[in-house]
């Protein structure tokens, strides 16, 4: 992959065992629907309760709960965020997650926490940006520019990471993607395929067949905030 810059009765619970995953009322028992519905080891059955973890021992899995952040809300599918303890450099708090996507600064950062992002005193003590302004589709307001540089995870790309918007805000990061995985949606990107196909000067058959994820022509998908519709871009290695 491309590498950058350096609670439970009465709520909606869930059973995930390997890919299976069925839906609780409050007045069902889980014990009983998951000896029903498969036989596997206790430590691999889990319990969502609302967004804290636990497994079948009441032992609470994540210690902590990740902010939700507007423009990138999975930077863990987007591995920019690592479930691996950090002594955190900005607020010197040990954590259970740490963030090893770009960031801009002087120095030379290493250990963020994704609360320290999410508050922006990362980027204010470091007098970084987590994305580069100059990379960044125009917007309506001076406010989305600050949340997305200073207060959001980037991504990973091989070469300067852009970020799309749509609808006069910017718009959600969404997943690392290859022409298979965007085929079903192709007709909500056509505009974007378009324009990165003659700047590249690729016909649309070109574009396909070397579009693909994790290969040498990366596709990074967004999704408008507003709207719901697709954009793409892509770059090299």
């Amino acid at each position: 992959m491309p590498v950058g810059w350096q609670p439970a009765g009465g709520v909606k619970r869930y059973i995930l065992s390997g890919t299976r995953q069925v839906k609780l009322t409050s007045n069902q028992n889980a014990g009983f629907i998951i000896r029903r519905i498969i036989m596997v080891q206790s430590i691999n059955i889990k319990l969502w309760f609302g967004n804290e973890r636990r497994d079948l021992r009441g032992g609470n899995m994540d210690k902590e709960n990740l902010p939700n952040f507007k423009y990138n809300p999975n930077p863990i599918q987007a591995r920019v965020i690592e479930r691996n303890q950090t002594l955190c450099p900005v607020c010197g708090q040990k954590r259970e997650y740490v963030y090893v996507g770009p960031f801009y600064s002087y120095d030379e950062v290493e250990g963020i926490c994704p609360w320290c992002i999410h508050d922006g005193s990362a980027s204010k003590k470091y007098d970084g940006d987590f994305q580069d302004a100059s990379e960044c589709e125009p917007v309506d307001k001076s406010v989305y520019i600050d949340e997305l540089i200073h207060r959001t995870p980037g991504y990973l790309a091989w070469q300067q990471a852009r970020w799309l918007s749509h609808c006069g805000d910017f718009c959600a990061f969404i997943d690392y993607v290859g022409w298979q995985e965007i085929k079903d949606i192709a007709y909500d990107l056509i505009d974007d395929v378009e324009v990165i196909g003659k700047k590249m000067k690729l016909s649309q058959e070109e574009f396909e067949k070397t579009l693909k994820n994790n290969g040498s022509h990366q596709g990074y998908l967004f999704k408008c905030l507003k709207c719901g519709k697709f954009r793409l871009t892509t770059d090299w290695d």
